[in-house]
């Protein structure tokens, strides 16, 4: 209901194609949302299988993060731009009463979740280092543990790019409705009125959140790569003080790395990928959308 309009032309926003798309996207945001919240929380309980605990080195890693991903915003604060043509142009097309306070609450929501998503990716990374570097000894451990955090992580991942994804597929669903108000106006247009949206601020939004999400996740990536290897070069030397021969060990080797998924094949590569660019394939979908 906080983004039902009210006043003149609420009927024609409802009934508009670009308006219902635009409520089901964030419809979706929402509950994708909750979800990532639900599945989380308990990540960072004592109850917790492995729980996760953020150390002053994450938050200071998550910190820079969160100021990067909001300097484009504190950027168009303070140059005035977000009370200009793209807020105007929204509360024309949409009649939405306090439009700015609301867009700005829903963003920090989704902000706030996102953040707690990446923070655990970083609380993963943290732990996965100590058992690189400090193993108990006992593979079978070892590598539960790694598995379990392994999890984790992929959910953390796949709810942030799946939240950033669903963002800049909804601006790009807000961009065509709002360039079809501006197309339903008198000719030409007066000078208080939005200007269009071009397709390069959607594209530009992917991009900055396909490099943010790169530069985030490749560390955490890396370090996933160098505990499996390590754990498996751990798991090997306890083969050197036994009679065995080449084949063999190599045999065990090829076992312990399928097990903790060290060599990873071309579809899950392709995986990691999509995820990565979910942003910027979110902006080209939302241009994509039906507008007039």
């Amino acid at each position: 209901m906080i983004l039902l309009p009210v006043g003149p032309g609420w009927r024609e926003f409802l009934e508009a194609s670009e308006s219902r798309l635009w409520h089901v996207i964030l419809a979706g945001q929402t509950a994708l949302w909750v979800a990532a919240l639900v599945t989380s929380l308990g990540d960072f309980r004592k109850t917790s299988r492995y729980p996760l605990h953020p150390t002053f080195g994450t938050l200071a890693v998550m910190g820079v993060f969160v100021l990067v991903a909001l300097s484009p915003t504190l950027l168009g604060w303070a140059t005035g731009e977000f009370s200009g043509g793209v807020f105007r142009g929204f509360s024309l097309a949409t009649h939405l009463p306090y439009h700015t306070g609301k867009i700005r609450t829903l963003s920090i929501c989704g902000g706030l979740i996102a953040s707690l998503q990446l923070l655990g990716a970083f609380c993963v990374q943290a732990r996965l280092g100590r058992l690189a570097t400090a193993p108990s000894g006992n593979f079978e451990r070892d590598a539960t543990e790694f598995l379990v955090l392994r999890d984790k992580l992929k959910r953390f991942v796949l709810f942030v790019s799946l939240g950033v994804g669903a963002a800049t597929l909804s601006t790009g669903a807000l961009r065509n409705l709002v360039n079809g108000y501006v197309a339903l106006q008198a000719k030409p247009l007066p000078p208080n009125a939005p200007l269009p949206i071009s397709i390069e601020v959607v594209l530009a939004y992917g991009l900055f959140w396909t490099l943010l999400l790169g530069l985030a996740f490749l560390p955490v990536h890396l370090t996933l790569a160098s505990a499996a290897q390590r754990l498996v070069e751990g798991y090997m030397r306890t083969f050197q003080a036994r009679p065995t021969n080449l084949e063999e060990r190599l045999k065990q080797r090829r076992v312990a790395e399928e097990y903790l998924g060290v060599n990873e094949d071309a579809f899950q590569a392709i995986k990691t990928a999509l995820v990565v660019l979910s942003p910027l394939l979110g902006s080209l979908s939302g241009l994509l959308l039906p507008s007039r």
